[in-house]
């Protein structure tokens, strides 16, 4: 199932973003994709050539090019497993955590999860818990756990920004560099920053069985360190510039087209304009293009633009009722492109969150043209609040409805 949307601008410059229909397809082929995303295109009479930009639902994760992360994820899950379907496990975890002085019981509190295992051990002799408790004694799962407790803080702030509705590359310009720094000076750094607290840990590890102690910790921990950091670093790394924002260097060309454009030196401006017009407009002459320029410059420091914000002088172009896009053709398209270009997959995801509510159990029959005007009438409105219920009843009870019954008293 293929969910398809679009984002357009009205002739007052306002951004709009709508569900248009779901496409069923025969595989996960991407010739079978293209072939589906071209069918509907055409069956909705959209101009191809004002389409300038593609966002797509990708499923691409982290853990793929490292190994290891792949199994530290499954042991996770099936620690939480562990716990949360036994009452005695929980308290036994509390209890633990009470001991140690553990205020906030999370899974990075391993000290307190080590403790509850060891407990199941010798009380129950639980096999599980001895599985779990060897999995997670080890170097290589602390420096893991202590990466992602350093790593997601930082992806799940910039994730909070994706979900907004109306994201542009406004935010994404800015948010993106920032949090690829925060990502490199980790990896950079060689150690994790919440190391500080490796030998609670490792008293731990050294003193709670020494049935696990028997075999001996493996004394490698600046190697699993460096082992786990560079490998997930990078793999985020090239998750971040390679599939997720390949063209964040495009996006951050559009900034010239705001107030800060009056401060930037000639060189780089000309740099971002060529940018934008060789990516949408490249049978447009760049000297007509700097013309167009410099009298929009002109306009932003002492005209009709002047003291607006980047997103009203975006708007503002766009609009077909203003004179910009008669004065200045290229950038008026330019803004146009900067405002509608998708940079997240949110209204995709929201589309398949409205498919769940609306197709339940109960309607589980429902499908093709029906469950596709569900989903416009649930994502597109119009709104519950201007349905003209009053209309509606009038027009109901306009013809005598009688519920005939079967036996003739009635």
């Amino acid at each position: 199932m293929l969910s398809y949307g679009h984002r357009y601008l009205d002739q007052e410059g306002k951004l709009w973003s709508q569900f248009l229909d779901l496409i069923c397809l025969t595989d996960g082929k991407a010739d079978s994709i293209v072939l589906a995303l071209k069918n509907i295109i055409q069956m909705k009479g959209i101009p191809v050539h004002l389409i300038f930009g593609l966002g797509t639902d990708g499923a691409a994760v982290m853990t793929e090019d490292v190994p290891y992360m792949a199994t530290f994820r499954d042991h996770l899950e099936q620690l939480h497993l562990y716990f949360r379907n036994s009452a005695n496990r929980s308290a036994s975890l509390k209890a633990a955590a009470e001991v140690l002085g553990v205020c906030e019981l999370k899974v990075k509190n391993i000290s307190a999860v080590l403790g509850a295992l060891a407990e199941e051990v010798e009380i129950r002799k639980c096999p599980t818990a001895k599985g779990l408790y060897s999995f997670l004694a080890t170097y290589r799962f602390i420096a893991a756990l202590h990466l992602q407790a350093d790593v997601l803080p930082h992806l799940a702030r910039l994730s909070k920004l994706f979900q907004r509705e109306d994201v542009m590359f406004l935010a994404i310009k800015e948010q993106v560099p920032v949090t690829l720094a925060l990502i490199k000076g980790i990896k950079d750094s060689g150690v994790i920053n919440r190391v500080h607290t490796w030998p609670d840990y490792i008293k731990v590890l050294m003193t709670l069985w020494d049935w696990v102690h028997s075999a001996s910790l493996p004394n490698r921990r600046e190697e699993e360190e460096a082992r786990i950091i560079q490998g997930a670093d990078s793999s985020i790394g090239k998750d971040f510039n390679h599939r997720r924002f390949s063209e964040v260097g495009v996006l951050a060309a559009f900034g010239i087209l705001g107030p800060q454009s009056t401060t930037l030196p000639n060189d780089i401006t000309h740099t971002h304009l060529r940018t934008l017009v060789g990516k949408f407009c490249s049978d447009v002459d760049f000297d007509t293009v700097l013309e167009e320029w410099a009298s929009f410059k002109e306009q932003v420091v002492s005209g009709p633009l002047k003291n607006k914000t980047q997103l009203d002088i975006l708007s503002d172009l766009s609009s077909k009722y203003e004179e910009f896009g008669v004065l200045y053709p290229t950038i008026s398209q330019l803004a146009a492109i900067a405002l509608t270009v998708p940079v997240s997959s949110v209204n995709c995801e929201r589309d398949f969150s409205t498919l769940n509510r609306v197709k339940t159990n109960i309607r589980n029959r429902l499908q093709g043209d029906h469950l596709a005007a569900c989903m416009r009438i649930s994502i597109n409105g119009p709104e519950v609040s201007d349905f003209p219920y009053q209309e509606a009843l009038e027009t109901f009870f306009r013809k005598p409805r009688k519920i005939h019954c079967s036996k003739n008293k009635c």
